[in-house]
């Protein structure tokens, strides 16, 4: 490539909200190309979202308004389009097109999301494959159930690790461990909703609890509430103090939370990827999870799995989790495999990416 030659990469979250894993990964991502990205690349970032958790389709035709002419611009306009969020917009002539589909959960899942949210998703799935040059997903199982679903396109769909958020492992590398507490903190992190088990976790702890299958311990949910959160907030209330939900919570307290667990679990249906296992890793920590291929293909041997609803299964992970009596083997495992999901032994993926699909003036 020609030294003087650069490319301008406009990276756009659509709507998604900061605090989701959309949000995150964006973020994320951005951060490791600021930092090491090659100097050829020149992240432009979004600045046309409008959030709002009402009005949604108002703010929706704002989106693609201002979407729409930031694709006209002519004084530096980008050389490539990367939407994080599903969404793909017509193709422009000479500009690269990226889309990142981190799942297609509301496809093989349909009862953990709306029905109204179904017809988007497929719609915008099949525009995906139809606009972009490229589709990233996260795991070799989501590229798998992608590219089954759009019957074809598998030169077009790769697989691409997310890497742990810099700013939360700068945060866990300054945070300071607590006096160790008498009660064992298990850590869920995530929407709370049907997808991700939310429900069936809560009562099955405290069941656990109250039968004197755990020892007494907190089960520590951080994130917001998501689709199906009624029979959720249900399982709250017959939880008492064994439960406590934080919402809102910063990088910094996060990894201080994660810092400060015993274990974290991932309970959920379907994951395109699960954020919470590479975080948990990151910090060392003892992890259990559903038994499903993308949490199995992303924490490996780093975690202890149970089949969905299997209560006694699940009871036995947790217990073993807790007693960690491996637990020099799995932190000796966990050291090289965090490699895969560090964003200086990423970002080359995706500038590769970025290269092949911007225009060329040759």
């Amino acid at each position: 490539m020609d030294s003087e030659r650069y490319i301008r990469v406009f990276i756009d979250p659509g709507n998604a909200l900061p605090t989701t894993g959309t949000g995150v990964y964006t973020r994320s991502l951005i951060e490791g190309l600021h930092k090491y990205g090659s100097s050829n690349i020149r992240i432009v970032e979004s600045d046309i979202c409008s959030y709002s958790s009402s009005l949604r389709p108002l703010h929706r035709l704002i989106y693609l308004r201002r979407l729409r002419k930031k694709q006209l611009q002519v004084i530096d306009a980008p050389h490539v389009f990367h939407f994080t969020n599903v969404y793909t917009p017509k193709k422009l002539r000479h500009v690269g097109f990226v889309t990142t589909i981190h799942d297609i959960d509301p496809i093989v899942l349909p009862e953990t999301h709306s029905y109204r949210f179904q017809l988007y998703f497929k719609n915008a799935v099949k525009n995906s494959a139809l606009h972009s040059d490229i589709i990233l997903t996260d795991t070799e199982a989501s590229r798998s159930l992608l590219i089954e679903y759009l019957n074809g396109f598998e030169k077009q769909v790769k697989a691409i690790p997310i890497g742990v958020s810099l700013e939360f492992a700068e945060y866990v590398d300054s945070a300071l461990q607590e006096d160790q507490q008498n009660v064992p903190l298990l850590l869920y992190v995530g929407s709370l909703s049907r997808k991700k088990n939310t429900a069936w976790l809560i009562r099955t702890i405290c069941q656990g609890v109250r039968k004197g299958r755990f020892p007494k311990l907190k089960l520590v949910l951080v994130g917001s509430a998501g689709y199906g959160f009624s029979e959720i907030e249900k399982a709250l209330r017959d939880a008492g103090d064994i439960v406590q939900w934080k919402q809102g919570v910063s990088k910094k307290e996060l990894a201080s939370i994660y810092i400060n667990c015993s274990i974290v679990i991932l309970p959920s249906f379907t994951e395109g990827f699960g954020l919470p296992l590479i975080e948990a890793m990151y910090c060392g920590k003892p992890i259990v999870a559903s038994n499903i291929p993308t949490s199995k293909e992303v924490a490996s041997k780093a975690a202890l799995y149970f089949d969905l609803n299997d209560n006694e299964g699940f009871y036995a992970a947790v217990q073993s989790a807790l007693e960690d009596s491996s637990r020099a083997e799995r932190l000796t495992f966990i050291k090289g495999h965090i490699k895969k999901y560090l964003w200086q032994n990423i970002i080359h993926e995706y500038e590769t990416i970025y290269n092949n699909v911007a225009p060329r003036n040759d």
